[in-house]
Order: structure tokens, then sequence, then C-alpha cells
């Protein structure tokens, strides 16, 4: 019952004007989804309210039912932080419907609790909208060396993508070069890919019309299906290099089996919601095939890597174990 709910909620959404309001717009809408990150979400409002000038803006903060205390330190610390408290944890992409729903801006800015904004980089995103044709736009992330990390990804999932993984990503670097995952330029890019979740600013009449995030994910690949769907609808995603952002934790968040899982759930989730179904059992069998490949090699070549290399193969081998169980039930 619950989950047919979800999906009813989810489906009615794209017919929700949620402009629709008696009150004038803010600009952005900046919403955080937290689950126990208390300190590091404390850091992330301080520097919004540091560094974002020049433009009308409101915090919402989607707990997910944490437990370290966040909800009374944030109430207190930061009283006009709109606060809600989800009451279980519903993950990414559901806390993030709740925050939308709640949001007077005309664009909405998903922001991870373990990101630090260094810039008046919310204005600068902002500012990048300059015509209806675009969608949705992500400023260029660094890690906690002020290193560039992973920002975008220039290629969405799927066949090509999966044989470029395959290949240690050898098209992605001939044909973008140093800007595969950061913007080096100083200029605007057009993605055919897809934005990290991590800032992800997106404007709310294309959310009228396209729906929010599906119920059917918890974690991961979320932003990647919406992205998708935006992109469908004819609306331009694009890569803003001056607006800039750390990105504390970054790519390091898949570290046991239990997030492996989840991950490959979510790949599996996306390929069928987006109609590719058909490139699981593909990806899958190019994929061992390249693991096994990698790992001989890796044995002779560089034993430093093959710990990395046998652990991405099991990542595979999960994968593998759970679509198959899944296609049989």
């Amino acid at each position: 019952m619950g989950n047919n709910l979800q999906e009813f909620r989810y489906q009615s959404q794209k017919n929700v004007q949620l402009e629709s309001r008696n009150f004038k717009l803010m600009d952005v809408s900046i919403i955080i989804v937290n689950y126990n990150t208390k300190d590091l979400l404390i850091n992330c409002i301080n520097s919004i309210y540091t560094n974002t000038t020049g433009i009308l803006f409101e915090i919402i903060v989607v707990d997910n039912n944490s437990n370290d205390g966040s909800e009374f330190v944030i109430k207190n610390k930061f009283p006009d932080v709109i606060f809600i408290q989800s009451g279980s944890n519903l993950g990414f992409g559901l806390a993030n419907n709740i925050g939308i729903e709640k949001s007077k801006g005309e664009f909405v800015f998903l922001l991870n609790s373990d990101t630090i904004i260094i810039n008046n980089a919310i204005k600068i995103l902002y500012k990048s909208f300059e015509n209806l044709s675009i969608g949705a736009c992500g400023g260029n992330l660094f890690d906690s060396n002020n290193s560039p990390t992973v920002s975008f990804f220039r290629i969405m999932p799927g066949f090509l993508n999966e044989i470029d993984m395959c290949i240690g990503g050898l098209y992605s670097k001939i044909l973008f070069r140093k800007n595969i995952f950061f913007n080096h330029s100083k200029n605007l890019i057009e993605l055919k890919g897809y934005i990290s979740g991590a800032d992800l600013m997106i404007r709310k009449s294309v959310l009228n019309k396209i729906g929010l995030f599906s119920p059917r994910f918890f974690l991961y690949f979320e932003e990647v299906e919406l992205q998708y769907r935006i992109r469908k609808s004819g609306f331009k995603i694009l890569s803003e290099p001056e607006a800039k952002i750390i990105h504390i934790q970054g790519a390091s968040e898949i570290q046991n089996e239990k997030k492996l899982q989840r991950f490959i759930k979510s790949k599996y989730i996306y390929y069928d919601l987006t109609n590719q179904i058909y490139l699981i059992p593909l990806y899958f069998t190019i994929y061992t095939i390249s693991s096994l490949i990698k790992i001989i090699l890796y044995s002779f070549l560089k034993f430093s890597k093959l710990k990395e290399i046998v652990f991405m193969y099991k990542l595979n081998l999960i994968g593998l174990i759970y679509f198959y169980k899944t296609t049989k039930s």
C-alpha cells in the first residue's frame, strides 16, 4: 500500500504547479538532506550565509531521522533555516522531494551536507540560467585538498558509457581531454551527461513539467534519472566553472558490500526507468571479462592495484547476482 501511494504521489507531481503560490517567489531555495552529519551540516550552512550575496534565498534542511542531535542544533543555531523532520530515513530523492514541495524559489539548489561554498557560487549558478532552454546547472567541485574532483559526467549511463568504462575511459579522454569530469575552461559547457547530485540547481518550472525524483530509488542514480528526463524534455544541462564548491567526501562513499548492492540495484532501476533494461546482461558480461583481464595483468604489472580491481570485480559479481535474482522473481 505504501509503495503504491508513493508511486501515485510521484506521478501526480507531474501535474502539480509548484510555483502557483500567493506570494512573491524568492530566487533560490537551497535544499540540504541530512542524515547524521550535524557537524558537516553546520559548516555547510555557515558557508552559505558567509558567501552568498545579491540574491533572495531560503535554506531548507530535510532531516532523515538523524540521532546525532542535528535537529536541536540547527533549530537553535540557525533559526531562519526551515527544518523539516521526515520521521524516517527516506534516502536522497524522496527527502529532496519533500524540500522541493515546501520551497518558494524560482530555482531549487540541491546541495549535499558535506559541501562548503567557496565563493558566491549560488548567485553565479542562478545567473547562468540566461534563457528558458536551460533546465539545470552545476559548479566545479573540489576535494578537501582543493584539488578538482568529480563535478559532472560527460556521457549518460548507457551502451557507450559502459564500453568506455571497460576500456578505461579512453573514448572520453580522446573526446573531452582534460574536461572529462571537471570544467577546466573559463566557459559554460553544455553537457550531454549529468551534473553531480552534490550541487545541482534546477529551474522549478522544469520540475513542474517532468516531475520530481522517482520513489524507486533510495540512493545513487536518482539525480542521473532526473537529469535524463530534463534533457529528454528538451532542456539543457550546463557546467558553470566560476561556481566553486568543496565536496569533502566525494566519491569515497562506496566502501562496503551493502552500499555496493545499493549502487548496483539503483543502476538496474535506472536502466529499467530509461528503457535500457537490455543493457544489464550485456554490461555485466563485458565488465566481467574486463575485470578478469585486469586482475591477470595487474597481478604481474601493478600488484598495488590488484586489491582495487578485485574489489571492483566483486561489485560486478554482486550486480550479477542481484540482476538474476530480480529477473527470476
